[in-house]
């Protein structure tokens, strides 16, 4: 039987979640959410080059996002995967305007890079993966968020991620509430920043799925089979790191 997660309804500001058959309440709050700090800031610290690349994907999203929420969710991506050799990187990206990737010596946190991407394509990419908006019911079949899912044909993973963005914006982005103001209070490039953070990181955990082959989930970090609407929406990546028996798993996958 394939694991999946089935969002089963918000209440007021509770994102409750339903996992075979457990149902577990997560509600929006975390550093900048319902606390008055802000959502979109991310501190600076020392940084030191990220590893040499294991992989690389061509991630091309969906035309009907906005132009910039496109951009920033594929480098959130990007930064949430170079810490472990794997590059993401929009196809048309020129090498020449790439500044590679960096990670915080402090937290461990991959920093953002400047260019047109986070890093670009090794000369042999690994994969093109593409990014749909789809609203429809998830079935049978298919490894699922309420926000993203990417299906798997005889234990194989398509190279398709679809992207449920009425969900993520309805159920996600819509409860959550900063300095009392409500989503659709705010300013548009303060929606934008976060919208773009928790589609880049739905899509980071839906590649996570492609590139260890399987359908399970792990304990902690980005694999884990629960991710509260806070901690996709918070400046900080410490939530969204491989768990150590993934990071063996995704060595293994793409060295041999």
């Amino acid at each position: 039987m394939p694991s999946f997660i089935a969002l089963v309804g918000v209440l007021a500001l509770a994102l409750t979640i339903e996992i075979t058959g457990h149902t577990e309440t997560k509600p929006p709050t975390g550093p900048g959410l319902s606390t008055g700090r802000k959502v979109g800031l991310r501190r600076g610290e020392h940084a030191v080059v990220a590893p040499v690349p294991r992989a690389s994907i061509a991630l091309v999203l969906d035309t009907r996002l906005p132009a910039s929420v496109s951009r920033s969710a594929l480098e959130e991506a990007a930064a949430i995967w170079a810490p472990y050799g794997v590059i993401i990187a929009s196809p048309e990206a020129p090498p020449s305007s790439i500044v590679g990737p960096t990670v915080d010596r402090t937290t461990g946190d991959p920093q953002p890079a400047t260019g047109d991407c986070v890093s670009p394509l090794s000369e042999t990419t690994h994969a093109a993966l593409t990014v749909d908006i789809e609203d429809t019911t998830v079935g049978t079949g298919v490894l699922a968020s309420p926000f993203a899912s990417i299906r798997f044909l005889n234990g194989v993973p398509e190279t398709t991620i679809r992207l449920h963005y009425g969900n993520l914006t309805k159920l996600g982005l819509a409860t959550l509430v900063l300095d009392g103001a409500r989503e659709d209070q705010w300013p548009r490039t303060l929606r934008e920043q976060v919208l773009a953070r928790m589609i880049g990181r739905v899509i980071a955990h839906e590649i996570g799925h492609w590139l260890l082959g399987t359908r399970g989930h792990s304990a902690t970090g980005l694999m884990r089979a629960v991710q509260g609407v806070s901690e996709l929406a918070e400046p900080g990546r410490t939530s969204f790191r491989l768990d150590p028996g993934d990071v063996v798993r995704l060595k293994k996958r793409v060295e041999r």
